[in-house]
């Protein structure tokens, strides 16, 4: 190894990590495997996910929370944390934003607000199209994607 890369390394494994542990942010687990993986610290999380901008779990251990358990990127499309509170037989799924899911969310906000501020005169057709022209076959996965929130909730 050459003093740069090994010096590449040090700062990986010791300045990140110290900055992820001030602000909060969730650390890549150490557990090998997909999925909910429990371990005698509690449940490592991985998932694969290489368009995703954020990741979270929820689950029965966090009360369902969609933001309590940040997943971290690391850096090859899979993303994973270790959750202390999570153990085996607990229900969990993964809340995954992406850019498609921002642009969604940014349309009907400013569907929303244009609405909100003129409810006789707004324009909400070229905003929904915008965003649906973002997602293909969007209605068929909002649909899907809200069967599947009811089910498990």
């Amino acid at each position: 190894m050459t003093f740069q890369k090994y010096k590449s390394w040090i700062k990986e494994k010791f300045y990140h990590a110290k900055t992820r542990r001030q602000i909060g942010a969730a650390e890549p687990s150490s557990q090998q495997g997909m999925g909910g993986i429990p371990h005698h610290r509690g449940t490592a999380f991985r998932v694969w996910a290489p368009h995703a901008k954020k990741i979270y779990v929820a689950g029965t251990f966090n009360e369902w929370n969609k933001t309590a358990n940040p997943l971290a990127s690391e850096q090859n499309g899979y993303w994973s944390a270790d959750v202390a509170n999570a153990k085996a037989g607990d229900e969990y799924k993964y809340v995954i934003i992406s850019e498609a899911v921002e642009t969604f969310v940014t349309g009907i906000r400013e569907a929303a607000d244009i609405f909100l501020k003129n409810p006789f005169g707004a324009p909400l057709i070229p905003t929904w199209s915008r965003v649906t022209s973002a997602i293909p076959d969007f209605l068929e996965r909002l649909q899907t994607a809200v069967e599947e929130d009811n089910r498990l909730d």
